[in-house]
């Protein structure tokens, strides 16, 4: 099969597509995934430089999330069946190849109305932005969540999600640039979006200030950074801290 190789930590364009032996044969509570779509992830990244807590050992194939079609199926597996279409991440790596072993518990059934590259985004991104949304920041209904970077994954998906409804949050508002804004737009999400400037200290304002003029008058609650970091709007030590 073919496949994304990183036999040492460093830049992106050391890594390089091969033809590699597939995986073995599934154990149990392990299912083989034949990939359609892999998703390209900031940890991906982070991983092929060695820039990641965690180091696989070399040479590995990176890639944590993939859509694509369930081929061979471990022992005790019965929650998909051979040729169901699923979403799943292999942990840290596996995903940029033809084929991949998940766990079980990692793998579910993909929904009809996405298509594969939507299906392989949707892991990370979508539970980063729910977990920093709901429990660290334990937002609640009537509150304004800044995020910045709202035309990132993490931020697409926490203004996509529709947290008003899915998490009782009142509001989102996000930072982007122009092109991001049409994106946004053309989505029809997101109408609290400004489109504000990446420089001159606009983000520490929005940060530190909590009242820049494109949000009005309310104070931001909670503040959600690309990386999917939450910090609170009324902490200065963490405004500070951000800014060093």
């Amino acid at each position: 099969m073919r496949a994304v190789v990183c036999h040492s930590f460093g830049p992106l364009d050391q890594l390089t597509v091969e033809e590699k032996e597939a995986p073995a044969a599934c154990g149990p509570g392990a299912v083989r995934i034949e990939v359609a779509a892999a998703g390209v992830n900031f940890v991906d990244a982070l991983l092929a430089q060695g820039l990641y807590q965690l180091k696989p050992p070399l040479p590995f194939v990176p890639g944590s999330e993939v859509a694509g079609t369930v081929v061979e199926l471990g022992e005790g597996v019965d929650s998909v069946t051979l040729g169901d279409r699923v979403l799943a991440t292999g942990g840290l790596a596996g995903g940029f190849a033809e084929q991949m072993i998940a766990r079980a518990a990692q793998v579910m059934p993909a929904p009809v109305t996405l298509s594969d590259g939507q299906v392989a985004t949707f892991f990370q991104s979508y539970l980063t932005a729910w977990f920093a949304l709901r429990e660290r920041a334990h937002a609640e209904a009537g509150q304004t969540i800044l995020v910045l970077g709202a035309g990132s994954g993490i931020g697409l998906a926490a203004v996509e999600a529709d947290l008003d409804r899915t998490a009782g949050v009142g509001v989102l508002d996000g930072i982007v640039d122009g092109d991001e804004q049409r994106l946004h737009q053309s989505l029809c999400i997101a109408p609290h979006l400004a489109g504000l400037p990446r420089h001159d200290g606009v983000e520490e304002q929005a940060i530190c200030g909590r009242k820049h003029a494109a949000f009005g008058e309310g104070d931001v609650e909670h503040i959600l950074q690309r990386d999917g970091l939450h910090l609170e709007a009324d902490r200065p030590d963490l405004c500070a801290r951000q800014e060093q």
